[in-house]
């Protein structure tokens, strides 16, 4: 009999947290959906840096077709975040450079991250490095 009671009591006792847990996500939608927007904008920018990161990484790795899907992703995440017009022009120009010139391919790479980095020091009030 003790089992059956601790297993009713452990059902209930998750139903009611569930239940707690959308009231509040019902009544609160709105911040939770600000907050989900926050966290999905910096998961934007981890997964852009990555891309960044990958593009050098395919390219010395010998894997030159996944080279064209780094710089597509990475695209993909800048536009999600809204990053400045030219840095986009100079990913897209990545296309353009053969990814088997690791030199240049990774010059370009590495300034574009540098500019990025810079950008955002500049619109991070306070920033103290």
């Amino acid at each position: 009999m003790g089992y059956v009671s601790d297993f009713v009591i452990g059902v209930l006792s998750n139903a009611t947290f569930a239940l707690i847990v959308f009231v509040v996500a019902y009544v609160n939608r709105r911040w939770f959906k600000r907050q989900l927007m926050k966290w999905t904008l910096s998961g934007g920018v981890c997964w852009f840096c990555c891309d960044l990161h990958s593009v050098k990484l395919q390219s010395n790795l010998g894997r030159y077709d996944k080279v064209g899907v780094a710089i597509d992703a990475a695209l993909r995440h800048a536009r999600t975040l809204g990053v400045d017009k030219d840095i986009v022009a100079e990913i897209q120009a990545l296309k353009e450079i053969d990814p088997a010139d690791h030199p240049s391919l990774r010059g370009r790479v590495d300034a574009i991250i540098d500019r990025c980095g810079k950008l955002a020091i500049l619109n991070q009030p306070g920033f103290e490095s």
